[in-house]
């Protein structure tokens, strides 16, 4: 992208996806809970894939389902990609 480039997006969601996402104000994180994680626990937090999530699991669980919402990952990354 070049330099000063912007991007606007405007979305909308239906009443389902609307109120999970307002709920997620009401979680409180202490100020230390990360203080003493690796790049590669933020990429477990964030990214891990479902096949990543099987190996580690010796195949027992893999990414994860909210309601009716497949996630492509197991991390933070799919629940955002919902909102």
């Amino acid at each position: 992208m070049p330099v000063g480039f912007v991007c606007i997006l405007k979305t909308t969601h239906s009443e389902e996806q609307r109120v999970p996402a307002l709920k997620l104000d009401e979680f409180t994180i202490p100020d230390d809970l990360l203080d003493s994680a690796s790049i590669g626990d933020f990429n477990h937090l964030l990214f891990r894939c479902n096949d990543e999530e099987r190996d580690a699991s010796h195949g027992k669980s893999g990414a994860y389902k909210i309601g009716t919402w497949s996630l492509n990952y197991a991390g933070l990354m799919s629940v955002v990609h919902i909102l």
